[in-house]
């Protein structure tokens, strides 16, 4: 910015707080430098004898319109909505020169751009792809170090072996925060420099039963549970199919419906590639504010022909005109209190199914999204339920999933049967 003519360096954070921070730094060091010619105010830095101009800005689309960076720095990237990065990559193209930089620790959202750039990254140093515009510099433990192996922690701390941060810090933030699913996610992101899925806290991820799919339709015939979480207005419908196994595992699948309407916008709030998941057909878009129930009932129907369907549960709350479409239609549809007392049996059912490897999983982002951004929640007497982490967050399909847990119950007739 010191030299030629025209510049315009921009620090782009996730928010306007967080980009003034980034400035301010820069005032420091210019306050200090007392350079002729340069202006700190409050909102830039500018030197008008040569126009040129230092600003912070928020990850926001809007902010980059008319934008013609020559240097840009994008703080914490990780967590830009959407993909905001992809406009902030090509604005530069109106310049002959532009450079940009990328500085973020991993993100805790791996569907958005973020990934695909750790992975190109990844690739360039690798040597499978040739591209000069990039330089790449990826610090962070292994996938094979364990995040308690202190000779691992300079990978992601170069600056270590100059005490920054010093070992005995590290060790005091592992020794506190591993007490708990979500303090060793946290340690994992922040120290360790290694993407985790444990935003919510209250299933550890670590041991998300993917490894193998369901083969469903060797299953069909068998005796099944539904659970269906029924949407608001421009919220998710989630059912889903319990089938228990001969071995005492029980294999899950998921159906989902989301609202069309301004999906685009909710992409961004959510952080979710639904469009994309709509194309693999793992949710179905269905036109307008609400979800078309009908497609619901066809989807209950359809998997109460191929499986010995014992009972749908579900939540009571604003269900009756499909429940008496269903019931009309021959399916055993059962009311699931969402009450304390109800609940919590299904979610510690569901919490020891899932700690004790008992769940058959397999390929299903939208489910491990939903389990890996719920948190617990815990009354006086101990009972857990998991609520969202976050406002816009979906915890809908692994609430169907406990519903349909429960009303199996494992081999004795579950707490909420008994009732």
């Amino acid at each position: 910015m010191l030299s030629g003519t025209g510049r315009r360096v921009h620090c782009i954070a996730n928010n306007e707080e967080q980009a003034a921070i980034c400035l301010d730094t820069a005032r420091t060091m210019l306050r200090r430098q007392q350079r002729e010619g340069v202006r700190v105010l409050w909102d830039r830095i500018e030197i008008a004898a040569s126009d040129c101009v230092m600003t912070g800005l928020p990850a926001q689309e809007r902010a980059l319109d008319g934008l013609n960076p020559s240097f840009w720095i994008a703080d914490e990237a990780a967590e830009f909505k959407g993909r905001f990065l992809t406009k902030l990559l090509t604005t530069g193209s109106k310049r002959k020169e532009s450079l940009g930089l990328i500085i973020t620790t991993p993100g805790s959202n791996p569907e958005n751009i973020y990934g695909e750039m750790v992975g190109n990254a990844e690739a360039i140093l690798k040597g499978e792809v040739d591209d000069d515009t990039v330089f790449a510099a990826l610090y962070g433990i292994d996938p094979a170090d364990t995040p308690d192996d202190e000779a691992a922690w300079p990978k992601a701390n170069p600056g270590m072996e100059f005490e920054q941060p010093d070992r005995a810090s590290v060790r005091r933030s592992w020794n506190t925060m591993k007490r708990s699913p979500m303090g060793r996610s946290e340690f994992i992101r922040y120290h360790c420099a290694r993407t985790d899925e444990n935003t919510g806290g209250w299933l550890d991820m670590e041991i998300w039963p993917g490894k193998e799919n369901p083969d469903m339709d060797a299953l069909k015939g068998r005796p099944a549970w539904l659970g269906l979480d029924l949407s608001k207005s421009l919220d998710m419908t989630a059912l889903m199919l319990a089938v228990p196994m001969d071995d005492g595992r029980v294999a899950l699948k998921g159906h989902y419906w989301w609202p069309s309407d301004n999906v685009r916008q909710r992409e961004l709030d959510y952080r979710m590639p639904v469009r994309t998941w709509a194309a693999e057909r793992r949710i179905t878009l269905t036109p307008g504010r609400e979800i078309d129930y009908e497609s619901v009932r066809v989807k209950i129907n359809e998997l109460r022909e191929q499986y010995d369907l014992r009972a749908v549960g579900y939540d009571s709350w604003g269900s009756k005109y499909l429940v008496e479409c269903l019931e009309a239609d021959g399916v055993p549809m059962t009311a699931y209190r969402m009450g304390i007392s109800t609940f919590a049996p299904g979610c510690q059912l569901f919490q020891n199914l899932w700690a004790g490897g008992k769940l058959i999983i397999g390929d299903d982002p939208i489910l491990r999204r939903s389990c890996a951004e719920a948190r617990a929640q815990q009354d006086r007497n101990g009972n857990v339920r998991p609520v969202k982490s976050r406002e816009n967050c979906i915890i809908d399909p692994l609430v169907s999933a406990i519903i349909a847990v429960h009303c199996w119950g494992g081999k004795r007739a579950s707490c909420y049967e008994l009732e």
